[in-house]
């Protein structure tokens, strides 16, 4: 299984296997892997040749007040989980291999009261 953790070594992978003529499946995820994750592995792996998994944190999917230090990364487990449902790549970028040197915690926030309590 690789694990790639560059984007454009993500490109390059899914390049070559459209110029291949092969479809491939991919699995978003945000990690801490579970039954429903592996769920959607399965299928994946049983209506492709190669399924690819992603593994990514988004910082910008926390809100101001959301504590994005607790979420839980259980990088080896989930790797290992990966692993035994058969996927072919998983693409483990970190937030800078994302977003470059974008100033994250000073984006546009919009809160709509009371709707964001």
């Amino acid at each position: 299984m690789q694990i790639l953790t560059e984007p454009r070594a993500m490109q390059q992978l899914c390049q070559s296997l459209r110029c291949q003529g092969s479809d491939l499946g991919f699995v978003p995820t945000m990690g801490a892997l579970h039954a429903g994750h592996l769920a959607l592995c399965h299928r994946a792996r049983e209506e492709n040749p190669q399924f690819v998994a992603s593994i990514f944190v988004n910082p910008t999917q926390f809100g101001a007040s959301e504590d994005l230090g607790r979420y839980p990364r259980p990088l080896e487990t989930d790797l290992e989980l990966l692993r035994a449902a058969g996927c072919d790549a998983v693409f483990v970028p970190d937030a800078q291999a994302m977003y470059g040197d974008t100033d994250l915690l000073h984006g546009t926030w919009v809160d709509v009261a009371p709707f964001n309590e």
